[in-house]
């Protein structure tokens, strides 16, 4: 057979990655061994590669779908209890200064002030310095399947929403085969659920005001085709919704996820806030920008399918605090409503007040950024609190001296009143249970053969970018990890 023919065989499971190495180079084929099933090694075709123009989220590497684990399809779809866990799978965004996560993250550790004087924004009538996005014009509307003219009707803000959408469900390798495994109750594939936080409409005001009749269209009046258009471009068969409660719009879009996932309305659910200063007259003094989005999946079936859980949802609540006036620490909503464990052995808290540290007043983007510091703090084991002391965030214990996951307690008030929680944990196996099912490991030996590592793309172009991408990742994660001789640790 020629080429073609092995790829497609390897793409679409029929023919494993020793076999198809080996017939590509000529090799003799190594015996398969239990660590390398045949369906781990099944090609899973991406809708399409990652935008070229935005990096990777932060500490998660341009994951290899062609060896995904447990690429099959689960028919779990149904309702699961109303305190069951909720992974996150999933995680990207940017923010001011922080094109993605790992640089966010350190500017959280260094305490960096993000504010500067906008530039590039033709914002004569701009007020002062603020926490703002860089490049955010920049689209590849081809990468999306869409016109120039399509794509320069789209909010910033939508196209922003896409491109940090996609990373994020790249990095958890949700894409393709994998994509087509979330399956509905009733049997449909690509059981995701959408839902997007936004409330600034910026764009549109700047196009009112050069619009004459007979000229250009305007672009959308409301904000409904964010997480539509990506559903439309996926062929989601999820909910599609979009939430605007101020600077709480992102927790309480989580909230809303969270109930569609345990109520079985999708088997995942991507959310995802965003907002833009666009507008001279929103460029004020301490405002902020950017976006976030996490994908979430309950935890038994994250666990099944070998994901990696970067985090735990234990519970959400949303309330409004009706005429009277709270800080973020004196809240409307009961702290039990977060579940009676929440502030067991203490929990780090990350609030509108400690986001604004690191993007301003970002409107509905805030909450994403109090929730990504949280996870990015759990993951990495560091409160930044404590960042003056040895910055180790260990663990409570109960009385009885068992250890307690590290909890962040996340709130965040919208300024017309309503209030939003998350409990969020890291995630400690249970030791009760077997052990989950972990991807395919290579040898210890490294004997120097090929390994194959299928990548797709829509063109050319594109292709050449993810390879690029890709091949930089490798070098980099190959680079000496400091004094000595010896290379850091490899892929």
């Amino acid at each position: 057979m020629d080429n073609r023919e092995i790829l497609t065989r390897f793409k679409n499971g029929s023919l494993d990655r020793t076999s198809a190495v080996a017939l590509l180079t000529g090799a003799p084929p190594a015996p398969a061994t239990p660590r390398q099933p045949a369906v781990d090694q099944a090609a899973v075709k991406s809708d399409a590669p990652a935008a070229c123009d935005t990096p990777l989220p932060a500490d998660v590497p341009p994951k290899d779908t062609t060896c995904a684990p447990h690429a099959v399809v689960h028919d779990r779809a149904g309702t699961i209890g109303a305190r069951e866990a909720i992974a996150v799978t999933g995680i990207g965004g940017r923010y001011p200064q922080a094109p993605d996560l790992e640089t966010f993250w350190q500017n959280m550790l260094d305490g960096l002030d993000t504010a500067a004087v906008p530039t590039g924004r033709n914002a004569p009538g701009a007020q002062g310095r603020g926490h703002f996005l860089e490049h955010v014009d920049e689209f590849d509307a081809t990468f999306f399947r869409l016109t120039d003219t399509e794509a320069a009707l789209i909010d910033p803000q939508e196209r922003l929403f896409l491109h940090t959408a996609w990373h994020t469900l790249e990095s958890a390798g949700c894409t393709g085969a994998r994509l087509d495994a979330l399956t509905s109750q009733d049997g449909r594939p690509r059981s995701l659920g959408v839902y997007a936080a936004i409330g600034s409409n910026d764009y549109l005001l700047l196009a009112a005001g050069q619009w004459s009749p007979g000229h250009d269209p305007l672009p959308a009046d409301g904000h409904w085709s964010l997480p539509d258009r990506l559903s439309a471009l996926l062929d989601l068969s999820g909910p599609s919704q979009c939430i605007d409660t101020g600077e709480s719009s992102f927790l309480v879009a989580l909230h809303q996820a969270l109930g569609a996932l345990r109520a079985g309305e999708c088997a995942a659910a991507l959310v995802a806030g965003v907002d833009l200063r666009l507008h001279p007259s929103r460029q004020v003094p301490g405002g902020g920008e950017g976006v976030g989005a996490v994908l979430l999946k309950p935890l038994a079936a994250a666990l099944e399918d070998g994901d990696t859980v970067h985090a735990v949802i234990r519970s959400s609540a949303v309330a409004h605090l009706g005429h009277s006036t709270h800080d973020d620490h004196d809240s409307g909503v009961p702290d039990d409503a977060v579940g009676p464990s929440a502030f067991e052995g203490g929990a780090l808290r990350e609030t509108a007040r400690t986001a604004r540290d690191s993007v301003g007043a970002a409107g509905a983007a805030t909450a994403a950024a109090a929730l990504t510091r949280a996870v990015l703090q759990l993951r990495h084991a560091t409160a930044v609190a404590q960042k003056d002391e040895d910055g180790r965030w260990e663990r409570p214990r109960r009385a009885d001296g068992a250890q307690l996951p590290r909890r962040a307690l996340v709130m965040v008030r919208g300024s017309g009143g309503t209030e939003a929680r998350a409990m969020v944990e890291e995630y400690l196996p249970d030791p009760a249970s077997p052990p989950r099912r972990a991807a395919p490991a290579a040898s210890e030996a490294d004997d120097g053969a090929p390994q194959l590592v299928l990548l797709s793309a829509p063109t050319p172009d594109h292709l050449v970018a993810t390879a690029r991408r890709f091949a930089n990742w490798l070098t980099a994660r190959g680079r000496p990890a400091g004094p000595g001789p010896g290379p850091g640790p490899g892929p």
